[in-house]
């Protein structure tokens, strides 16, 4: 079942010399239990794409759905199973964290006061200031409790860690493993810290030029993308005009083992070179290693080396 799905949604701001089209056909599908993590360079549309997919902007093409309900008319029983959290918190400033919680409480029929005593007291919140005179990290701490203090079915999260120290950030990404884990809570959750989305996330989505290019297991991912560096006894770019390699600058919706190795990236300076490939084939290397009498390694990459690779 698909807790959270777009499709082909589009979404532009502004008029005339103004308008920009910032979402481009995207298709998500989030499935429930899942966590995933959305990626994408600043300015790709990824807050959008959060809001889009929750009703809190319109899409002007396409369809999103949250609980197989419109995003954009969802019902009141609907909003009682999502949390979300901003980049930042901007309403509210005048309140402290307690005057919050309870206003914020008054609307759940599940808040439960004592997950959100547990969590103020892991976050070190201070209930008494003032939100406007709290630092971002500190504001980050009360989006997020605010966010979960009704235990969401569905939690979507818009760079929630960004202003958190590596502690903070560390207890955080614990607390949503254990809610996907006791209670199968679905996430989804954009961010640029790769390393803590590999922590928590079993699939990724990369958003880039308006459509998701990629969607899909991150294991899968980081076995099917590689890079190959290569020391040949004869020059590379020769070797390059023999595989006749065409750049591949974004990833097709499914890596499909069949197809033949294909090249998003290389770089080769003489009888050295590197070049990353989609698609590879272990067969396929050793083919490359006799035809063209080269020394041939296989080097793994992470899930931020495979973005900046697609983001080159």
């Amino acid at each position: 079942m698909n807790i959270l799905s777009l499709q082909n949604v589009h979404k532009a701001y502004g008029k005339f010399s103004q308008h920009k089209e910032v979402l481009k056909g995207v298709d998500l599908e989030l499935k429930q239990g899942s966590v995933m993590g959305l990626i994408g360079a600043n300015g790709s549309g990824k807050t959008t794409l959060l809001k889009t997919a929750l009703g809190l902007l319109k899409a002007d093409q396409g369809q999103a759905q949250v609980f197989s309900e419109n995003s954009w008319n969802m019902s009141a029983d609907c909003k009682q199973k999502l949390g979300y959290v901003a980049q930042k918190l901007d309403c509210f400033q005048w309140m402290t964290p307690k005057q919050l919680f309870d206003y914020t409480g008054a609307f759940y029929q599940n808040w439960d006061k004592n997950k959100v005593a547990d969590l103020i007291k892991k976050m070190d919140v201070d209930l008494k200031q003032k939100i406007s005179n709290m630092s971002e990290g500190q504001c980050q701490h009360v989006s997020i409790i605010q966010a979960l203090g009704h235990s969401p079915e569905l939690i979507v999260l818009d760079e929630p860690v960004a202003s958190l120290d590596p502690a903070a950030r560390r207890s955080f990404v614990k607390e949503l493993i254990d809610m996907n884990l006791d209670n199968q809570t679905s996430i989804l959750f954009s961010t640029h810290i790769t390393s803590d989305l590999e922590r928590v996330a079993a699939e990724v989505a990369f958003l880039k030029s308006g459509k998701i290019c990629y969607q899909g297991n991150i294991d899968d991912l980081k076995e099917n993308v590689v890079r190959l560096l290569i020391k040949s006894t004869q020059s590379l770019p020769e070797i390059a005009t023999s595989l006749e390699l065409t750049n591949s600058l974004a990833l097709t919706d499914s890596l499909e083992r069949t197809k033949n190795p294909e090249v998003i990236h290389h770089d080769f300076k003489g009888q050295h070179g590197r070049m990353t490939v989609k698609n590879f084939d272990a067969h396929q290397m050793v083919m490359w290693q006799k035809e063209f009498n080269a020394e041939i390694t296989v080097e793994a990459l992470s899930l931020e080396d495979i973005f900046l690779e697609l983001n080159a």
